[in-house]
């Protein structure tokens, strides 16, 4: 195989890599809603000239309903990080299962999906640390599985063809 060859299929495979993994994370983030934080627009510090005291009750009133607020957001972005660390993790699941079960699939393709699943793995392990949820942890683990079984075929039908050739060369 030539260099040429070499750079070709290192192409194929980042190509593949790179669009895998931020597609999946398009996919999953087409199924969630991703508003706004408009809190501090809705509750604003109010200036009203006034009594002082009055100026303060209304202030930390304000302050109560932005907080309550702030709260109802922050519990629906760690929703919504749950549902696309679910959806990532079950699409990446999907993908090496298809390549697990399809034996004709080229070397070249296998490796780059593979490569582009193992990115979102990385991804939702550092970016989807608050993503508290049991389903959440048991798809982690079972793409985690589901890896290494793809990793152990890898090499062992690799370690067959190289025996193959090794027998051939021999006769």
């Amino acid at each position: 195989m030539s260099s040429l060859d070499t750079v070709k299929l290192i192409g194929y495979i980042l190509v593949l890599m790179l669009v895998f993994s931020p597609l999946v994370f398009l996919v999953a983030n087409t199924f969630v809603d991703t508003s706004q934080n408009n809190c501090y627009e809705k509750y604003p510090n109010i200036q009203v000239k006034g009594e002082e005291g009055i100026e303060q009750i209304n202030q930390v009133s304000q302050d109560q309903k932005r907080s309550e607020c702030q709260q109802s957001y922050d519990d629906a972005v760690a929703k919504t990080q749950t549902t696309i660390f679910i959806i990532v993790s079950i699409l990446s699941i999907l993908t090496l299962l298809v390549l697990l079960l399809m034996k004709n699939i080229a070397p070249i393709i296998s490796y780059g999906l593979f490569f582009g699943v193992s990115i979102n793995i990385i991804r939702l392990v550092w970016g989807f640390d608050n993503a508290n949820s049991f389903v959440a942890a048991g798809l982690g683990i079972v793409l985690f599985i589901v890896a290494l079984i793809f990793i152990n075929n890898s090499l062992s039908t690799s370690s067959k063809s190289t025996s193959l050739k090794n027998k051939e060369k021999t006769k």
